[in-house]
């Protein structure tokens, strides 16, 4: 057989598989096309509305927040997508739509009745009823524990603590209760966070923002709210750092009018009390001068201290990270501290800061020298950063950029933190020298300028704030967030699930699917005798040939009256019968089984009870009559004796009448109906078959009858039952083992042979009997052989006409089966398949 028969075979074996398990295939495929139908037909809508978002300028806010969500991410988008997906701006939306509110089953037909809903946390989380007490619509609101609430009327107003609410009609009487529940903020902020899609568009920057529900109008409104409140809180985040400095402006402005009032009012006080105390010009200049610097000075040590709530900020952003920690020990490190470049930058940058002061002394902020000494501060500490950094950069966490912005962050604001401690102390000294000048006046005098220094430096300290609180407001107003709303969500008008004819679709080919699988396991897990490759492969057996099913053909069973006993001799009966052929193929492949060698006392069995040893036997021996050779069967089933019946003999005395009571084997042999064919009966069933058969006397009577007898077939008892075919095997030319056609088991075949060869049996070879034609399977081709091929050889007219009916069908079939099995041609060709059949065998 050449590779395209063998892969066409091999196909057909897969299908007959198929068409075999059909009944499970069909109701597995029914079962879970039905399930999937009911299942869409039964499950609620579910629909989707979508709303898209523009990023204007991501990532160029100038946030230190905004930054490091760029390092993080690489892409900005990314890093607004999974804001959208928090769950802190769920529970907002979950807050401004009140979806932790809703009424249930009990009251659908108070839907949509009440308005105006405002709840907070405050209210309890629970079930709620709204009772109606009177035809004028007063109403009371109950716990469903019983307790009271509160009460309220149909169309007004009802307030309590964390909930208020309009109970707006006119239907309600006496009786009528609306029934509500309040749940948890936080799992309805899961819930929306499960029913909602966030996710870019390709190539722009724009954010695709999808929410589903069983209600059309809810998904939107989900959609649409929850891009609000990611615009909102994206404006917020954008003015949060010019809010925060506008707010510290506002309290250091507070304490600046009190301290100015204060100044004042004790300035006043004095010169009442001291009225002919005067300043020479040259005082009042001193006082002004030092009021410039201690004004001077007191931005400084403000502007330190919001540096200093920066650099807190920062450090405790890197603490979050598990990093601040190993940055200060590398920052204090001598790495750091001792670092010649770094030392003297810092040396420069404090004497760059003394000189300052000691400009403006005599020129003012907006003189060509003081701007160029400021020049020169910015550069040395941009210097300074750049060397700190370097040396940070070889640290831990060096290949993190959040880690490494935040590390850029902390080292810009201690640099800067350090220039402004070196101004302060410079403008100490400056401050000091005018201190100095000031003792040299009279008493009156100093107490004099020392208040008008005071209110002097309140009041420059007091308008500098207010400039400041002016340009943090122009600077929060200026700030807007990055988003823009490209559309919003409207109402969809057509559910996107359940997708029903694919649903159904693909449920039915899951449950085809998964029908053919399970046909395909049992068939694995099927170690039954199927083919005559099972025998010689699995055996190391000949293979005799297959016997088709006599029930098949003739119905009935292989026991039970008489007449219906007769229709097992099937090569008498219907000598052109597919069946009778079979036989005839055994008689001949038994008589060739070694050239060299001629097998004329040959034993039947079979592995267990019921494989169809008694009848192969009694029609192969017909076989053998018709050749012409006298043949003998002999029913050495001494448990179970059938031949007697098969042939219509007595079966006494039999073959325990010579054994035990010597009798002639000339008179117990008694002649069939049919040529060349005698029968040996058992005779009465003994007390100890295996004894008898084991005996001296059945040696001799084997050796006798082999005088006369061309043939001489014994059927003996199943093997793996009682020992009988062991002890009786052993005095015979050959055995031969009848299997049947998935019954027997593989492994008790083997048993079955390993106790033969155990006893020095030869075993000529295996039949298989009771073949099913219509789903026998392996290369032997027993449908075609057995239904078509020989009754057109016969020249029957009416085998003909099965021939061609034969034809049609197996055409039908094959159309039938061939969308599936060319589905499944590469996996279940596969050795590791078969292997695996193989593997439970050995």
């Amino acid at each position: 057989m050449d590779s395209g028969e063998e892969k066409t075979q091999s196909l057909l074996d897969y299908a007959q598989i198929l068409w075999k398990r059909r009944v499970i295939i069909l109701v597995l495929f029914l079962l879970a096309s039905l399930s999937t139908l009911f299942y869409v037909m039964r499950t609620r809508p579910i629909y989707e509305a979508y709303t898209t978002i523009r990023l204007e300028n991501v990532g160029a806010q100038g946030t230190l927040l905004s930054d490091l969500a760029a390092l993080r991410r690489g892409n900005p988008i990314e890093t607004e997508i999974e804001v959208i997906r928090s769950r802190s701006l769920a529970e907002k939306v979950v807050t401004a739509l009140n979806l932790n509110f809703g009424t249930t089953g009990q009251s659908k037909d108070f839907s949509g009745k009440l308005e105006e809903i405002i709840l907070t946390r405050d209210f309890p989380y629970g079930d709620y009823v709204i009772e109606i007490v009177s035809k004028a619509g007063a109403f009371k609101l109950r716990g469903l524990n019983g307790t009271t609430i509160g009460s309220g009327k149909v169309g007004e107003t009802f307030a309590t603590d964390g909930l208020s609410f309009r109970l707006n009609s006119s239907s309600f009487s006496p009786g009528d209760s609306l029934f509500f529940r309040v749940a948890d903020p936080v799992s309805a902020a899961r819930r929306i966070q499960g029913s909602t899609t966030v996710r870019p568009v390709k190539g722009a920057n724009i954010i695709r923002i999808s929410a589903r529900d069983t209600s059309p109008t809810l998904a939107a409104r989900i959609a649409n709210e929850l891009a609000n409140q990611f615009l909102k809180q994206n404006l917020a985040y954008a003015r949060g750092e010019a809010r925060s400095a506008k707010e510290f402006i506002q309290e250091q402005l507070a304490v600046a009018a009190d301290t100015l009032r204060d100044a004042e009012q004790k300035l006043k006080e004095y010169k009442e009390k001291a009225r002919f105390v005067l300043l020479d010009e040259n005082a009042k200049e001193n006082i002004s001068t030092l009021a410039r610097f201690e004004a001077v000075r007191e931005e400084a040590k403000m502007k330190k201290i919001e540096v200093e709530r920066r650099l807190l900020l920062l450090r405790a952003q890197l603490a979050g990270k598990g990093a601040f920690a190993d940055y200060k020990i590398v920052a204090a490190s001598p790495i750091v501290t001792g670092n010649p470049v770094i030392s003297k930058l810092k040396g420069n940058l404090s004497n760059l800061e003394i000189r300052r002061a000691q400009l403006l002394e005599e020129y003012t902020a907006l003189h060509p020298d003081v701007i160029e000494i400021e020049g020169e501060i910015e550069k040395v500490k941009e210097e300074l950063n750049k060397s700190i950094r370097q040396v940070l950069e070889t640290g831990p966490s060096a290949s993190d950029p959040v880690y490494q912005s935040i590390i850029s962050g902390i080292i810009n604001a201690e640099v800067e933190v350090g220039a402004i401690e070196d101004r302060i102390a410079a403008l100490g000294e400056v401050v000091e020298v005018y201190n100095s000048k000031l003792e040299d006046l009279p008493e009156k005098e100093i107490t004099l300028a020392r208040l008008t220094r005071r209110r002097e430096v309140r009041e420059k300290i007091y308008t500098m704030l207010l400039t400041k609180l002016e340009e943090a407001r122009i600077s929060e107003a200026m700030k807007v967030g990055n988003t823009r709303i490209v559309d919003g969500a409207i109402r969809p008008d057509r559910p996107i699930l359940p997708k029903k004819k694919r649903t159904t679709f693909l449920g039915a080919v899951g449950g085809l699917i998964i029908g053919i699988g399970l046909a395909l396991f049992l068939e694995y897990l099927d170690t039954s005798v199927k083919t005559g490759e099972d025998i010689e492969r699995d055996l190391r057996l000949p293979f005799l040939g297959a016997v088709p099913s006599v029930r098949n053909d003739h119905g009935g069973a292989l026991e039970g009256d008489e007449e219906v006993l007769k229709r097992v001799l099937i090569s008498r009966f219907d000598p052109r019968s597919p069946i009778a052929e079979a036989y005839r193929t055994v008689r001949t492949n038994l008589q060739y089984v070694q050239l060299d060698k001629k097998y004329r006392t040959i034993m039947f069995t079979s592995p267990l009870p019921e494989e169809g040893k008694s009848t192969s036997l009694a029609n192969i021996s017909l076989t053998l009559s018709q050749l012409g050779a006298k043949t003998l069967v002999v029913d050495s089933d001494l448990r179970r004796p059938v031949q007697h019946r098969i042939f219509g003999v007595h079966k006494s005395p039999g073959l325990t009448g010579i054994l035990v009571n010597e009798e002639s084997p000339d008179e117990v042999i008694s002649p069939t109906k049919y040529e060349n064919l005698y029968v040996l009966p058992s005779g009465p069933i003994p007390p100890n078959p295996s004894e008898l058969l084991s005996s001296d006397r059945m040696k001799q009577l084997i050796t006798q009858l082999k005088e006369e007898f061309e043939f001489i077939l014994f059927d003996s008892p199943p093997i793996l039952v009682v020992t009988d075919a062991a002890v009786l095997g052993g005095k015979t030319d050959g055995t031969v083992v009848v299997v049947r056609f998935e019954k027997t088991d593989r492994r008790a075949a083997l048993e079955a042979k390993k106790l033969l060869e155990n006893a020095k049996v030869e075993v000529l070879g295996v039949v298989l009997n009771d073949v099913k034609i219509e789903r026998a399977l392996g290369g032997y081709g027993y449908h075609y052989y057995c239904r078509s091929y020989y009754p057109p050889y016969y020249g029957d007219d009416k085998g003909e006409k099965v021939k061609k009916k034969r034809k049609r069908v197996s055409s039908r079939k094959r159309t039938a089966l061939s969308g599936v099995t060319s589905g499944l041609r590469s996996v279940l060709r596969s050795s590791r398949w078969r292997q695996g059949r193989r593997k439970r065998i050995s």
